[in-house]
């Protein structure tokens, strides 16, 4: 349960980080766009930003990249278990629950808000944060706390059971 905890927590904790990239990207478009003309600079810095995102959601750790998103859904859903209710809940909460919004956001992201801020469009990019992109990253964010408090919870109740046992020998 801690090492469930301790990978989707931490850096890069997959949409947490994406939706900070995404609101990095309106603020560098913003303000390479403020003297109308986006410089090789300012490009090769949204470019980078661009190419974080995409590891984020796709990384693929065979081939040196962080594992992405999408990798580590493949892992979870391999290595959870399903041997008692709290084991499934806590599975669900991880595959099905916060995955769903998840993919979601990735898809708005790659289909709407990529697209806009490619073309310079801050107010439809700025719109599509706010209204498709946001409510998103709030749901997956609830069901990651769900799970947090969860695992944590099944850990205790794990660890009290070793420590009674030990205590007996």
């Amino acid at each position: 349960m801690k090492d469930l905890v301790s990978d989707i927590l931490p850096p890069p904790a997959y949409i947490i980080e994406s939706y900070l990239t995404v609101l990095q990207q309106v603020d560098e478009t913003e303000v390479a766009l403020a003297d109308g003309t986006i410089s090789a600079e300012e490009k090769t810095a949204l470019e980078v930003l661009i190419e974080y995102g995409r590891q984020l959601e796709v990384g693929d750790s065979s081939k040196g990249e962080m594992a992405g998103y999408k990798e580590r859904i493949a892992a979870w859903t391999s290595e959870l278990g399903t041997d008692s209710p709290e084991a499934i809940q806590i599975k669900d909460l991880m595959i099905k629950h916060s995955c769903a919004p998840a993919l979601k956001f990735y898809e708005i992201r790659n289909g709407k808000f990529l697209p806009a801020i490619s073309k310079g469009a801050i107010a439809e990019a700025k719109k599509i944060v706010r209204q498709e992109l946001r409510p998103l990253y709030d749901e997956h964010r609830k069901f990651i706390d769900q799970l947090v408090t969860a695992s944590n919870a099944m850990y205790d109740r794990v660890q009290a059971k070793v420590d009674a046992m030990l205590a007996g020998k």
